[in-house]
């Protein structure tokens, strides 16, 4: 089914993530569905519909109900399904999308879930599936082996991919730990907790979380980066699997205003927090309220003479915030490349993130950023 003009996407999750990604699908010829567990956040969505206008042939509608069940009960109804829930539901959707042959797409950000999905896809796929699509893991991840291309030699002994991204409060001084919750509480404690996979000196690694504390200007600003689980998604285990040898370092870490970290570690070493205290905490010790956010992206890729460099400052427009943009735009390209670019017959329907190193995802990536791009957000570079 997956292919056809006017396909029908059902986007799971009205919320945060799931409302932009409708939104910049309603620009494009598609028939969606909008579907949340939430009447009030469907009511909100209808809200934004109403007064926001679109130039396009999309339809759109609505549901409000448990995702699992409407998409048992209506899932040949689908071309493709967008899970834009909490990463602990996606195991449920994907296996239901991959037994019914329905393209899937996800946000991710955590590792097991993610593998769970890509194993199942490479074993039983016969329609794309692409895990971690938002923005970290997502489109750092296809901006890094766009890096590795650009510096890729013969030999590459001396490679180095570093990857770093970071939502902040737009100003400084709101909270000792400077910083406001733009996402998914549960996914933040996630990336602090555990361990994350890196390559080092050509060997794959676990280090743990909240440890390789350095300083980085990026986009003319001075943050920390360290180390958290699931931005680096299967971005290690490409660069290791590399034809001749594997690529010598390639990470990926948080960027956050100077003294985060430690403070975070303090919490949840020292005082001990368990993750009921650590959601209280930045559920009200770190609410936006009204404040503006933004998003530091980094990309760096080195070896030997050839370097590659990709930074950007991603703003908050009128009606979505920073990180709300930056993440949501990215899988709805990726949502609209997987339309447009079928994988061929014979490839893996687990797709890599090579699959979206393509002009094709950045032009929707871009087109979608400019519709509300601020004046002070330069244009994503194509």
């Amino acid at each position: 089914m997956f292919g056809f003009i006017m396909a029908n996407i059902l986007i799971l999750g009205a919320g945060g993530i799931g409302l932009p990604i409708a939104s910049a699908l309603k620009h494009e010829e598609y028939n969606l569905i909008l579907s949340d567990c939430s009447q009030d956040a469907i009511d909100k969505a209808k809200d934004y519909f109403a007064r926001t206008k679109f130039d396009s042939e999309c339809s759109l509608d609505f549901h409000v109900g448990g995702a699992a069940d409407y998409l048992d009960k209506n899932k040949l109804d689908f071309d493709m399904v967008v899970s834009a829930l909490p990463y602990y539901m996606n195991k449920e959707i994907a296996f239901a999308c991959v037994s019914a042959g329905i393209a899937y797409v996800d946000l991710g950000g955590h590792v097991e879930t993610t593998n769970y999905i890509r194993k199942i896809a490479e074993e039983d796929g016969c329609a794309p599936v692409a895990s971690d699509q938002g923005l970290a893991p997502g489109l750092v991840n296809i901006c890094a082996e766009e890096a590795f291309e650009a510096v890729k030699e013969n030999k590459y002994r001396s490679a180095k991919i570093k990857m770093a991204v970071g939502g902040l409060p737009e100003n400084r001084g709101l909270n000792p730990l400077d910083y406001i919750v733009t996402w998914s509480i549960d996914g933040l404690i996630n990336e602090y907790k555990g361990e994350a996979e890196v390559l080092l000196r050509a060997e794959k690694k676990n280090v743990p979380t909240l440890t390789g504390l350095e300083t980085m200007t990026v986009d003319g600003d001075e943050l920390e980066a360290f180390y958290t689980s699931g931005g680096s998604s299967h971005t290690i285990q490409s660069m290791f699997n590399q034809t001749s040898r594997p690529i010598p370092d390639v990470t990926y870490k948080t960027l956050r205003y100077p003294g985060h970290m430690k403070m975070v570690k303090w919490l949840m070493e020292e005082i001990e927090l368990d993750h009921i205290d650590l959601t209280h905490l930045f559920k009200y010790g770190c609410a936006a309220l009204d404040e503006k956010d933004i998003v530091k992206f980094y990309v760096e890729a080195t070896n030997r003479n050839l370097s590659y460099k990709r930074e950007h400052t991603f703003y908050a427009s009128e009606e979505f915030s920073a990180m709300q943009r930056s993440t949501a735009y990215s899988a709805a390209a990726a949502i609209q490349t997987m339309y447009i670019n079928r994988p061929n017959d014979g490839d893996s329907f687990a797709l890599d993130y090579s699959y979206f190193c393509n002009d094709l995802f950045h032009e929707r990536f871009r087109d979608a950023l400019n519709r509300d791009r601020p004046e002070k957000e330069k244009e994503w570079v194509v």
